[in-house]
């Protein structure tokens, strides 16, 4: 369920402009992930974690806009489930 204070900024931009503030952020997220990966310094981390931030309200925010927070939310518990079943049956093998 997303806050008020996300659902206020949301409704006074609206859809057209979050969408692209997502693929804005969701770019920049992915810059900074390669970064920390090849370099793992600290300032990096701390980037990556504002992307992160950054990617999740933009997230929030269109879901909201719409109109489908509940249903991502079944299917996110679906997937999480699935994917927590397959770990039980052998399916993946752990990572190193």
């Amino acid at each position: 369920m997303i806050d008020k204070d996300l659902k206020t900024i949301a409704d006074y931009f609206k859809f057209d402009s979050q969408k692209d503030k997502l693929v804005e952020e969701t770019g920049e997220m992915l810059q900074a992930l390669i970064k920390f990966i090849k370099c793992k310094k600290y300032e990096n981390r701390m980037h990556l974690d504002e992307e992160i931030a950054d990617v999740k309200i933009c997230l929030e925010q269109i879901e909201y806009l719409i109109s489908v927070d509940f249903e991502v939310q079944e299917v996110k518990q679906e997937k999480i489930n699935r994917t927590l079943q397959r770990i039980e049956n052998g399916y993946y093998k752990p990572s190193k």
